[in-house]
């Protein structure tokens, strides 16, 4: 599996991470998920019109890898989140982009790769809790890269490809 990162002209608009693409319908990557054996389709009961993929081995914890989402009722998938646990089974480049604790801590070359945000926007801010996202926009990319902040938790990010439309926008 080639890096993204050696890839110039990379984007999540037209990436494939074990054959889910943006743009396929909710059967279509269902079906490549049930597909592979490394994968566990599990269905987010409370949000119809987005599935979770689950590590089917791997360490104890959380086993969600990426999580897909059709937004609005849309018949195309819009995003698929990248979650940390699944930078063990992607390319070097990827994991570094994952495998990060937030934006500003990415490596160099990683950052240098992803050019400088289109914008940040702080999407969930509950300090009762202390849970925080903020979303770094990189729309040349297809990508967005959400720092997390949890109390008691280490920090982490999450990427999200995405279609351009659906990219998170200041309020």
């Amino acid at each position: 599996m080639r890096s993204p990162l050696d890839n110039p002209d990379f984007s999540g608009e037209a990436a494939s991470v074990f054959g889910l693409m943006l743009g396929q319908s909710e059967t279509e990557a269902r079906a490549r998920v049930e597909a592979n054996p490394e994968l566990v389709y599990k269905p987010d009961e409370s949000n119809p019109g987005r599935f979770y993929v689950d590590d089917a081995a791997g360490p104890a914890g959380d086993h969600a890898l990426f999580y897909c989402q059709w937004p609005d009722g849309r018949p195309d998938m819009g995003h698929v989140v990248i979650y940390g646990r699944a930078a063990r089974l992607l390319a070097h480049g990827f994991d570094r982009l994952v495998g990060a604790a937030s934006y500003e801590a990415m490596e160099p070359d990683v950052k240098a790769w992803l050019g400088p945000p289109d914008r940040s926007v702080v999407t969930l801010d509950v300090e009762m809790i202390g849970l925080k996202h903020t979303n770094h926009v990189f729309e040349r990319r297809g990508i967005q890269v959400i720092d997390v902040v949890a109390s008691g938790d280490a920090p982490r990010v999450y990427i999200i490809l995405s279609k351009p439309s659906l990219m998170a926008r200041s309020p």
